[in-house]
């Protein structure tokens, strides 16, 4: 599929999860569920973000460009989780849907990888 293609997939999956949660959080199968869905989604989604974004720099400034995206990603977190708590008394778990923004921008930002080539599989003999 290609690694830009599993990313987008991946998001898309996150931004349903986030989407779809409030309304399945009442069940309590569900809802553990969706959360397991969602961990396995963001673990993958974040790595190839990094596997993706390595490939785009000049090999002498990876290590900065990727620390200044994950400097930045860890600053979102942050900002997120001061946002969430602060509203969560009042939202409950509808309070996921002000995440919403991101995985859209994220998916009109990554629509773009939608168009790379399919990688041709090597069968070993």
């Amino acid at each position: 599929m290609g690694s830009g293609r599993v990313a987008f997939m991946s998001l898309l999956i996150l931004g349903t999860v986030c989407l779809t949660y409030p309304l399945v959080e009442a069940v309590p199968g569900l809802s553990i569920f969706a959360l397991l869905v969602w961990w396995f989604f963001v673990v993958a989604d974040s790595a190839l973000i990094n596997a993706i974004s390595s490939k785009s720099y000049p090999a002498d400034m990876v290590a900065s460009a990727l620390a200044i995206q994950n400097s930045l990603g860890f600053f979102l977190s942050i900002g997120s989780i001061v946002i969430l708590t602060s509203w969560a008394d009042r939202l409950d778990t509808f309070v996921v849907w002000l995440l919403l923004p991101g995985p859209m921008l994220g998916l009109l930002a990554m629509r773009s990888l939608l168009s790379e080539p399919i990688p041709e599989t090597q069968a070993s003999v």
